[in-house]
């Protein structure tokens, strides 16, 4: 899982200049990672905690609906086969609509097609 800065404390995105005053950024910058981004990465620690709170969380999803590819990726690796299922499938379906309406690149949809063969999830 990875996201911005800006993203983890829930605003948009925040840029730094570092030509008038470095060491001053630089402090701003830790001071933000301690008070914001560990107490969030504290929280989300486990498989099993994403899966519980990693919808608090949704300025992580650009996309609006990746945290459903999380979740089936999660899921499968506990051995919740079912659950993994569900998920990509819900996934799959959104990527499917969008690459119809030419929202994103058909190299994605291929790709997801591919992996829902490997997984045997298009059974």
């Amino acid at each position: 899982m990875r996201s911005r800065l800006g993203y983890i404390k829930g605003k948009k995105e925040a840029w730094y200049s570092l030509k008038r005053n470095p060491q001053r950024v630089g402090k701003k910058i830790r001071k933000e990672i301690l008070m914001e981004v560990i107490p969030v990465f504290e929280l989300l620690n486990s498989r099993e905690a994403i899966l519980k709170h990693r919808r608090e969380f949704p300025l992580f999803d650009t996309t609006g609906h990746l945290i459903l590819l999380e979740e089936s990726l999660i899921y499968g690796h506990l051995g919740c086969i079912s659950q993994a299922r569900e998920r990509f499938c819900e996934y799959y379906q959104m990527v499917k609509r969008e690459a119809d309406e030419e929202v994103i690149p058909n190299g994605h949809l291929q790709y997801l097609e591919d992996m829902r063969h490997t997984l045997g999830f298009d059974k």
